[in-house]
């Protein structure tokens, strides 16, 4: 949204829908990841604290900076997306016994329904009138041209490089059948950006894939390697799926190396970069190397029992990791800014959201979510909308919030609007 931000509406920590599950076609049951699905609220609440900087004077400037490049949450879903996407439609589409049409079906019934409201809502009240801005809105491409990837949902742009994601993945799939597979892709994802860069430099049209900086931050094209590196840990998983480690290296050294990234970034801010990673040393820092930290650690809480992994398996974390969607699109917006305007405390705010996000998550999402799927599902007929009592209440519950949650954003750091956003789409199965 090109709304009034007061500091930092920065990197997508969009987070996203694909995390709470996998499912893979050669078991007969769902195969569950509750560690990965607390993952994901740890990287919606950086993002958070990102759009709502510490004090300096109450937590220091070195904590204060670190959490100033919690943006890195977006890495986080991005990564998580590629592994669980992969692993739960590989082999599906290998075997055939996963079509397209129910792929495409899946995605939309994880990502839009609250999107939907949040958009629309959005849209309304900010009285827009433009076709052209309805439909880079609602179709998700709002994401591919530079002038507008801020407009209406802000953070929503982080959706359009998921989006991207998923309607590569069937082809990325054929691709990682041969053994430098994923080598190819990515090098063949490079290439077309750089095209797609060219075209844009030279024939100007709304910002689409206008400069560098955009498409190497803000496009599938310029963070394709972080879905790849997910894709690539998905696939030695399923090549070896029962393997098991005592010592927890992978962990605390995947959580070491993120600190390290974070760290790393928040020097690079100066004058010149409000981010640390809109620096060219930030951009290979946050696309390539962070992803390689973030990748051992996923791998430690797949394979080691450590306690880390049992917090985060925890049911409080696998509930807020569930709801974390819904907190990465309530967080900023309208209803923040009202909660706000009640206490400025952005401690009380985080809280508040929170139990917005829950509630919208058990009332609206996931109920609505689960009858989009039986729709398709073959020889499952899904209940008439009215029979899921829970959205009797979601329904209007999900359109409130939702129109709260999608104002301007008076409450929230502004110096660093143009940097990132959040993106949160990364993790919906």
């Amino acid at each position: 949204m090109i709304l009034p931000f007061r500091r930092n509406f920065s990197q997508e920590a969009v987070i996203g829908p694909d995390a709470e599950q996998a499912c893979s076609v050669s078991e007969s049951a769902p195969v569950t990841f509750p560690a990965l699905t607390g993952v994901r609220i740890l990287a919606a609440y950086l993002v958070f604290w990102h759009h709502y900087p510490l004090p300096k004077d109450y937590v220091g400037s070195f904590v204060s900076s670190i959490f100033a490049e919690g943006h890195i949450g977006v890495t986080v879903f991005f990564v998580l997306s590629g592994f669980l996407i992969t692993y739960r439609y590989r082999d599906g589409f290998r075997a055939h016994k996963v079509t397209l049409f129910n792929y495409s079906w899946n995605r939309i019934a994880r990502i839009y329904p609250v999107y939907f409201a949040v958009a629309i809502a959005t849209l309304v009240v900010h009285r827009e009138t433009g076709l052209w801005n309805w439909f880079l809105q609602l179709t998700l491409t709002k994401g591919l041209f530079d002038q507008y990837k801020f407009t209406g949902v802000a953070q929503a742009w982080s959706l359009t490089v998921e989006e991207c994601f998923y309607f590569s993945a069937p082809l990325l799939f054929l691709a990682f059948r041969h053994r430098r597979g994923i080598l190819f892709a990515l090098l063949s994802i490079y290439a077309l950006g750089a095209i797609c860069l060219l075209v844009g430099s030279l024939c100007p049209w709304h910002g689409l894939f206008g400069s560098f900086q955009f498409v190497v931050l803000y496009t599938f094209l310029g963070r394709s390697f972080e879905f790849l590196i997910g894709a690539k840990l998905a696939i030695d998983v399923l090549n070896n799926p029962r393997r098991t480690r005592t010592r927890p290296f992978r962990t605390y050294l995947g959580m070491l190396g993120v600190f390290a990234a974070l760290v790393e970034l928040s020097k690079l801010r100066s004058q010149c970069y409000s981010l640390g990673a809109l620096h060219p040393a930030g951009m290979l820092i946050n696309n390539f190397l962070l992803p390689l930290a973030i990748v051992a650690f996923f791998r430690g809480l797949l394979e080691e029992d450590t306690l880390a992994r049992r917090i985060l398996a925890g049911p409080l974390f696998v509930l807020l990791g569930k709801s974390s969607y819904s907190f990465y699109l309530l967080h900023a917006g309208v209803l923040a800014a009202c909660l706000s305007s009640l206490n400025s405390s952005p401690l009380v705010l985080f809280i508040l959201v929170n139990i917005a996000s829950v509630l919208m998550f058990k009332c609206y999402e996931e109920p609505l979510n689960r009858w989009l799927k039986a729709i398709v599902r073959p020889g499952k007929a899904g209940k008439p909308l009215a029979q899921y009592p829970s959205l009797k209440v979601g329904l209007p519950t999900g359109t409130f919030l939702a129109a709260g949650g999608s104002f301007g954003t008076p409450g929230l750091p502004t110096d660093r609007q143009g940097a990132f956003s959040c993106h949160y789409a990364s993790s919906v199965s």
